[in-house]
């Protein structure tokens, strides 16, 4: 991690030194003028607008519909690669073991990418183990589209796998499913889960509290939360330099790469209007959640709780 952060931080300036002197500024605003609005009625945050309640969860899909195609290349780019070594550090620090039967319920699943780090590390733990064992990986997002794509990628994982590996036998040892759903309404039984995955994706839901609340309720006793978002940079001038990165460099990638740099302007906003890392905290706990631990990533650019 801190090599990583040494080689971050100059490429970091050196870009945004680069975009402050193309003098580039992103100036769309996300259209929404053509969804329909209540007068009066409680209202959420949506970036740095506030809606109808009833509304936000229209407004977040229409954009992930709009950017699925693009999302793994953008997280990419916009993390210049960082994302992968978060994602990873979040499932190493998981308490993944072998036993008769284990399920995970990675919730906002998006592309697949900590589901499909589980079900790696379970068929290793699995290979080198004699014990008889059986898990299942749930991928629920609320989108249709990154559902489609997550499964399109996990069939060229596991195509890929089996070519390395013949004995490889699909869906015997890692039994994967893709549901469809509201993450504040979970299809589950209680008790049920054995380990609660969510990254990057409760700042885009509606009323995180419900979020939270059937977290809590459908994991077993016992049972792990996991949650990963974007947090607070703390040290002044990197605070500043990740400002300036953030509202400039990510929208004009998001009109480069996507053509679409207002769906990025509000992934930015968004992360902005997150509650920091104390609030968000006493929020989990407030949800039912007990001993939560929380760790900071490149300078509190995300945060883990677990």
């Amino acid at each position: 991690t801190y090599l990583m952060n040494i080689f971050f931080c100059p490429v970091l300036i050196s870009v945004i030194i680069f975009l402050f002197l193309c003098n580039r500024k992103n100036t769309n605003k996300f259209d929404h003028k053509n969804l329909s609005k209540k007068e009066g009625g409680d209202v959420v945050d949506f970036g740095y607008e506030s809606v109808p309640i009833s509304e936000k969860s229209q407004l977040v899909s229409s954009i992930f519909h709009r950017i699925a195609p693009f999302y793994d290349k953008m997280n990419d780019v916009m993390s210049m690669g960082m994302h992968r070594m978060w994602k990873n550090r979040m499932v190493d620090d998981l308490p993944i073991i072998i036993s008769p039967s284990v399920v995970i319920l990675d919730v906002a699943s998006g592309t697949g990418d900590i589901g499909f780090r589980c079900e790696e590390r379970i068929r290793k733990l699995q290979k080198n183990s004699p014990k008889q064992s059986k898990a299942t990986i749930i991928m629920y997002d609320i989108n249709s589209t990154m559902l489609n794509i997550c499964k399109l990628r996990h069939s060229s994982i596991i195509s890929k796998l089996s070519s390395a590996d013949p004995s490889l036998n699909e869906g015997e040892e890692v039994d994967m499913k893709w549901i469809q759903g509201d993450a504040e309404k979970l299809p589950f039984a209680d008790k049920s889960i054995d380990i609660y995955t969510i990254s990057f994706g409760i700042r885009n839901c509606t009323d995180r509290s419900s979020v939270l609340r059937e977290a809590n309720r459908v994991l077993k006793n016992g049972g792990v939360f996991s949650c990963m978002e974007f947090g607070q940079v703390e040290i002044p001038i990197i605070s500043h330099i990740y400002n300036f990165y953030s509202f400039h460099f990510i929208p004009f990638c998001g009109n480069l790469f996507a053509r679409d740099s207002a769906s990025y302007q509000y992934l930015v906003e968004s992360i902005r209007r997150f509650p920091d890392d104390e609030t968000f905290k006493n929020m989990i706990y407030s949800s039912g959640f007990k001993h939560i631990r929380h760790s900071k990533q490149t300078f509190g650019v995300v945060s883990i709780f677990s």
